[in-house]
């Protein structure tokens, strides 16, 4: 979370700083590679099915519970990063029409 604040938080640096000195379409330009970049450094979810044939939920095995619950929720996390992103791509090229929830 820490790190992804981190991103958000320069890149909302650049743009004001870019908007002193071009045009908001250059700072869209901006905020589009970078979401880009990030969409592309993305993993794909995990196949929590299959890594649960290998690490089955056991008493003896504890860890794997554990183990299954940390994978969905990550993908729950990858899934929310992806889908908030590409709103913000489609916004950004005019496919989706800005409002208060993709300003939030």
């Amino acid at each position: 979370m820490q790190e992804a604040n981190t991103i958000f938080q320069n890149t909302l640096r650049l743009t004001e700083s870019s908007g002193d000195r071009g045009s908001s379409e250059d700072s869209n330009q901006l905020v589009m590679k970078i979401t880009q970049d990030i969409l592309g450094s993305l993993r794909e979810p995990f196949k929590v099915k299959e890594v649960e044939k290998t690490y089955p939920f056991k008493y003896e095995e504890s860890m794997n519970s554990v183990l299954l619950q940390e994978l969905a929720r990550y993908n729950t996390l990858i899934e929310t990063i992806l889908d908030s992103l590409s709103t913000l791509l489609k916004t950004l090229e005019g496919k989706l029409v800005s409002n208060a929830e993709t300003d939030e």
